[in-house]
């Protein structure tokens, strides 16, 4: 699942990758319904809380520093966060 705010030319690299399925959400609501339909991997910048409300299971953060991410919740909730 990829956030709809992100950079040029990830959704085209992600795309590249054997054996994943990108889908594009056109707004967080979208994102939210997409964990809660099984999606596991989230590529996103902007955090909502609500994101953790479905099967997610890797955040890959797409922006510089995690700080805006909710470490405790996400270790709770047994959701890995990488940020590159």
């Amino acid at each position: 699942m990829l956030h709809p705010v992100h950079g040029p030319g990830l959704a085209e690299a992600v795309r590249e990758i054997p054996g994943i399925e990108l889908v594009e959400a056109a707004d967080t609501d979208g994102v939210v319904s997409a964990t809660a339909d099984g999606f596991e991997i989230l590529l996103t910048y902007p955090w909502d809380d609500r994101f953790l409300s479905g099967s997610l299971k890797w955040v890959q953060a797409i922006s510089a520093g995690i700080d805006q991410f909710p470490l405790e919740a996400l270790g709770r909730a047994g959701v890995v966060l990488t940020s590159a």
